[in-house]
């Protein structure tokens, strides 16, 4: 993968009205999918009757999207477009890609991880608002320690620095630092890809059903 960014790549890939039903969708929102960032309060609630596992109420995720950050991992298949464009980014690099949302009401906060380098390689969509990037060369050593990864004090200019408009897309590779700041409000997805090409894929086949 080569780091790189493109205008208009997928101008419909999801929205705001699309995160609205999946947060409502409670069993979806499970406490191993959803992660709560730069909440101001520590979240607890109990589950009712009818609950059958750990997940979070959307009055919870509410408050988040409008104080901090939500970041919803292992949702290749939330919809026939993500799941689509995972499709194609698996079959044109070889490797198994998921699909990671990312969401805040409040762009006035900074990014909670700061510049930052991941192990995988990125396919990053603007869907809504406006988002600035700021990616650098590729590290030249890598620490071992993951906590050493984040909040990178970097004293080079970036490489590539642009804002991100709704269906824009950044190609970042693995351990390139990259910094991502909101400008408007933001919804985002970002398909991580990584792995061996002879581990298994997800199963891509999206089923249509109709009706007599």
């Amino acid at each position: 993968m080569k780091l790189h960014h493109e205008e208009n790549y997928w101008w419909d890939l999801f929205s705001w009205k699309e995160l609205e039903l999946l947060i409502n969708l409670r069993p979806l929102m499970s406490k191993d999918r959803v992660v709560l960032l730069h909440s101001k309060k520590d979240h607890e609630w109990v589950l009712d009757t009818w609950s059958t596992q750990d997940s979070i109420p959307a009055s919870v995720i509410k408050e988040v999207l409008e104080t901090g950050f939500l970041y919803i991992k292992e949702a290749s298949r939330f919809t026939r477009k993500i799941n689509e464009l995972a499709k194609e980014i698996e079959k044109e690099y070889g490797y198994q890609t998921d699909a990671h949302i990312y969401a805040t009401l409040n762009p006035d906060l900074p990014h909670p991880l700061g510049a930052h380098i991941d192990d995988n390689d990125n396919v990053i969509v603007q869907c809504e608002g406006a988002t600035n990037w700021k990616v650098w060369d590729k590290m030249d050593v890598i620490p071992d320690s993951r906590k050493d990864w984040v909040n990178l004090d970097l004293d080079k200019p970036p490489t590539l620095d642009i804002t991100l408009l709704p269906g824009d897309a950044v190609w970042i590779p693995k351990y390139h630092p990259h910094l991502a700041t909101s400008e408007d409000d933001r919804l985002s997805v970002s398909f991580p890809s990584r792995g061996s090409k002879d581990d298994v894929f997800q199963d891509r086949e999206w089923v249509k059903l109709s009706t007599m």
